[in-house]
């Protein structure tokens, strides 16, 4: 599903779609459908964009996502032609019958912004809210559109169920997956593969990593199991074992997962 239109890429804001990802949680048991455009991490803090316009609005159906989106979209439209700043990204919360859209700009251009979106939104048909915060950090932007760790994982995996898709496997037939994390210690790296073999893991390699700005280098550890590609079962699974790696400094990075055609018999 195209969730941006070309027009949006020829306003004064212009940006590269590729950066969305689309993602969803639950709160109060309901879904939370989130786009956030991941590259504006790599600005913060920022002078040239250190406001942020919050939009909320009211939801007119809570069956139809794509309505929504589109509505949506006319307004990150009106953003990108008529401001020179950055679209961060929009959330839709059905437990709480709102979505809102997160679009940073420059001080100069809030001021008049605040102003034309207020007479151009509030007379709308729906209940909608308009906020203008100076938010140099970006702290708006990854309390409520950027994903946390594990969220980032999921989308990563994604991407590699589509890939091996493209390669006619269907993540049906077991493989060996392997699973990568990064510790400060050698001891707590021995410690969590002896925890990851009694459910499962077989060791597969730790090597050294040197970071920068650090004296002392990082263990990366590779394990793997033999399993389908099932991405249910593979999210829960780090879940699981990062929570056990938190507790000795590590954490979860990545996972790598062999090709395996479904069985023909």
């Amino acid at each position: 599903m195209a969730l941006f239109g070309k027009s949006l890429t020829d306003g004064a804001s212009r940006f590269n779609p590729n950066n969305f990802i689309q993602y969803s949680e639950k709160f109060m048991n309901k879904q939370v459908v989130i786009n956030c455009d991941l590259s504006l991490a790599d600005i913060f803090p920022t002078k040239e964009y250190d406001y942020c316009i919050k939009i909320q609005l009211s939801l007119l159906s809570q069956n139809s996502i794509q309505s929504e989106i589109s509505y949506i979209n006319s307004i990150n439209q009106l953003l990108c032609e008529h401001f020179p700043g950055k679209l961060a990204g929009f959330g839709i919360v059905y437990a709480k019958n709102f979505s809102y859209i997160l679009f940073y700009i420059d001080e100069k251009n809030a001021k008049y912004a605040k102003k034309a979106l207020a007479e151009t939104l509030l007379g709308s048909f729906r209940d909608i809210r308009l906020k203008i915060v100076f938010d140099p950090t970006g702290e708006e932007y990854y309390k409520f559109l950027y994903p946390d760790r594990l969220q980032i994982s999921e989308i990563k995996n994604m991407k590699v169920k589509n890939k091996l898709l493209s390669y006619g496997d269907d993540g049906s037939a077991n493989r060996n997956i392997s699973y990568f994390f990064v510790f400060e210690t050698n001891e707590n790296t021995e410690i969590f593969v002896k925890k990851m073999e009694k459910i499962g893991l077989e060791y597969m390699n730790t090597e050294t990593v040197d970071v920068p700005d650090k004296i002392l280098p990082l263990f990366k550890l590779s394990m793997k199991k033999y399993m389908p590609f099932n991405l249910d079962e593979i999210n829960s699974l780090i879940k699981r074992i990062d929570d056990v790696a938190t507790t000795l400094g590590g954490r979860f990075d990545h996972i790598e997962s062999e090709i395996a055609m479904p069985s023909t018999n």
